[in-house]
């Protein structure tokens, strides 16, 4: 992308009050109570205006509204190599520690430094206003929760997001929805927000849907009867929505407008250990800016073998220099 495309991208962020990179979003958005978590929402004007003096997001957790708008907070980031498991079914195999069944799975991702200015120095305000997004609503007697900020990036941070690959056909009870919820984030996961995808599209279908491992599709024709497939909901450069089959082509390494929301939860510890606050961030969107950037290392496609080395001379040509 073109530097002036991507001011202008940049710009259009900054213009939603939601954008990482810029200091307004900590006036725009507040935690809300739902159930045993916290959602990160958008702050109502009459709020807003009443406390524009102060940060937006500190105090303790908000009442909640009569209709509340969960925040999708954005930023600019490039889609790491590392911990990459947004694929069609997070390479699921069989029950685990991780995974009980394919039901639960929750294919995931880390964000980190993007190469282009002035996103790349934007990177370091997104981890700064994270960070005080996160100690508004965190307990001082409890430990911070692993799971959301990573470090080994490029940037030295990470941000993991992940998406609910499965949603239950119909409405749940509210009090099993909350169960489920502090279950997951006891076990580090997340419950995602679900997005409206086209049901008749057949590359999007359940019964189509692409596995790692063709050993569990009797496990999917099973989760056909209770479950509906979501894709996740990632866009192209040409605005498309991008086929299962072609996640992790399309995103690793790629340069990328990221909107997600922010959960909150306060695991209490036991025997005398300390409590974790846990946070998780759900997809909203992913739209592709530039595509992967190649991280292979060129080889000769032919070796040859000379039958003569001079002892006198390198066998690695000098580099040119001007």
């Amino acid at each position: 992308m073109l530097p002036a495309s991507l001011l202008a991208l940049r710009k259009n962020l900054v213009d939603t009050g939601l954008y990482l990179g810029d200091k307004s979003v900590l006036d725009n958005v507040h935690w809300i109570r739902d159930g045993r978590a916290d959602r990160l929402a958008v702050k109502p004007a009459s709020v807003t205006s009443e406390s524009s003096t102060n940060s937006g997001s500190r105090g303790s957790s908000s009442p909640p509204d009569k209709s509340p708008e969960l925040a999708p907070l954005s930023a600019i980031v490039h889609i790491s190599e590392l911990d990459f498991w947004l694929t069609s079914d997070s390479g699921y195999l069989k029950p685990s520690k991780i995974w009980r069944e394919l039901a639960n799975v929750k294919p995931s991702c880390t964000a980190e430094q993007p190469d282009p200015q002035p996103v790349r120095e934007d990177f370091k305000t997104v981890i700064k206003h994270l960070r005080e997004i996160q100690s508004t609503i965190s307990k001082p007697e409890f430990q911070p929760g692993k799971g959301f900020l990573l470090g080994g990036g490029i940037s030295g941070q990470r941000i993991k997001v992940r998406h609910t690959l499965f949603e239950p056909l119909g409405s749940e009870a509210e009090g099993d929805h909350e169960s489920a919820d502090e279950q997951e984030a006891k076990d580090g996961g997340a419950e995602a927000e679900s997005q409206a995808v086209n049901s008749d599209a057949s590359d999007f279908a359940i019964e189509n849907w692409p596995l790692t491992h063709e050993e569990t599709r009797a496990e999917l024709e099973e989760l056909q009867a209770t479950h509906r497939v979501v894709p996740i909901p990632a866009y192209n450069i040409q605005g498309n929505l991008i086929k299962p089959n072609a996640y992790q082509r399309s995103l690793q390494n790629a340069l990328v407008e990221l909107h997600f929301y922010l959960n909150h939860w306060s695991i209490a510890g036991k025997q005398g250990n300390p409590g974790n606050d846990v946070f998780t961030a759900d997809i909203h969107l992913i739209r592709v800016i530039a595509p992967p950037r190649s991280s292979a290392v060129v080889t000769p496609r032919k070796r040859k073998i000379s039958l003569f080395v001079d002892p006198a001379s390198t066998p690695t040509k000098r580099l040119r220099r001007n």
